[in-house]
């Protein structure tokens, strides 16, 4: 079989599992459901993919990848740093909104039994890489204005870790404007907004708010202010 026939199969076969994702959600994805939407034997699924695992390597890979892309396009039009920030997490929740069973698979329940493999950390990173480069264009008052925060051993090690990696991949010019307090505000800013994401997706502001639009954007510029990207 050749190289094309190989990836067309394969995609064919990424396509089902798309579909059952959308149908069942990740936990109970299955090889059986995948081979029938195809039109194969479960067999033949093996020649592709090693097992489910590999399959949901695949649909994880390309949901991160995918929110990362969403976030880079309204980071890239431009404005202000403040602008960027908003219309980049905006972004994000219409991907969401658009990809729930996607957004579930990455940042929902983990699937028992499922162990992700070292690829998903870079594909998850891409969301990351777009909002820091941010930091990396902004005008933003140098570490030294902020604040130190009293840091946990724990927590200054982790912070460390951190403020190491994002100037790998965004470049050291990062470094001198990054403080601790910053690497925590930027931490909170994600764990919030994501969590901001889930709670409207899952029904949880039913009955509390009626835009949950308008109280992200809320969220989202008050996190703006606070990192100071918002002048």
């Amino acid at each position: 079989m050749s190289n094309e026939s190989h990836a067309t199969m394969r995609e064919r076969i990424l396509v089902a599992a798309r579909l059952e994702l959308a149908c069942v959600g990740p936990v109970m994805l299955s090889m059986r459901a995948i081979a029938r939407e195809v039109g194969v034997t479960v067999g033949a699924l093996y020649r592709y993919f090693a097992d489910r695992d590999a399959v949901l390597t695949e649909l994880i890979v390309e949901a991160y990848e995918s929110i990362g892309a969403a976030a880079r396009q309204g980071v890239e039009q431009g404005g202000t740093p403040g602008e960027q920030w908003m219309r980049g997490w905006s972004e994000v929740r219409a991907w969401a909104l658009a990809h729930p069973q996607e957004f579930a698979l990455v940042y929902g329940t983990p699937v028992i039994g499922y162990a992700a493999p070292e690829r998903t950390i870079a594909a998850a990173n891409q969301l990351f890489i777009a909002l820091l480069s941010i930091f990396a264009r902004a005008d933003a008052a140098p570490a030294a204005e902020h604040p130190a925060p009293s840091l946990t051993a724990g927590l200054a090690t982790d912070i460390a870790q951190a403020r190491a990696w994002a100037s790998a991949v965004i470049g050291d010019a990062l470094d001198a404007r990054f403080s601790d307090a910053r690497i925590l505000g930027f931490l909170r800013a994600w764990t919030e907004l994501i969590g901001a994401i889930g709670f409207e997706m899952h029904g949880h502001y039913v009955g509390s708010l009626d835009h949950g639009d308008e109280f992200f954007a809320h969220i989202v510029a008050a996190h703006a202010k606070a990192l100071d990207l918002d002048n």
